[in-house]
């Protein structure tokens, strides 16, 4: 079981989200369950199949831990991103279109799109 979550979690979370996300572009309801049904099971891969079992938190501080993150999550649902929408948005987008400038590669395939940002993923994390 062990090797299946190392070797497999991680590849397959992707396939899963991105699959999800594309075949429900337009629903909202797919980035609340993806953003929280992932970290739910994380936390419980982590807490009952532990990669290093010494650094098993205990339930109480994971809970704190959800508490900040769904708190964040509606922090920044409900007032930041209301805000980058009217203000930054605009202003970035005026400037890149100005200055011909794209950040992603909308022009690749989506499979090259898929791989690039499976490899940002990991340099990000790692």
């Amino acid at each position: 079981m062990s090797l299946i979550i190392k070797y497999g979690l991680q590849p397959t979370l992707m396939v899963g989200v991105l699959s999800l996300w594309y075949f429900n572009q337009d629903a909202a309801w797919v980035y609340l369950l993806v953003a929280l049904g992932v970290q739910v099971l994380l936390a419980l891969l982590e807490h009952f199949w532990p990669a290093r079992p010494e650094w098993v938190q205990p339930i109480g501080y994971k809970g704190a831990l959800g508490a900040v993150f769904i708190a964040t999550y509606v922090f920044g649902g409900a007032i930041v991103a209301p805000l980058y929408a009217q203000t930054v948005n605009p202003a970035l987008a005026h400037l890149r279109s100005t200055l011909g400038l794209d950040v992603w590669p909308t022009e690749w395939p989506i499979i090259a799109q898929v791989l690039l940002a499976f490899f940002m993923s990991e340099f990000i994390w790692y």
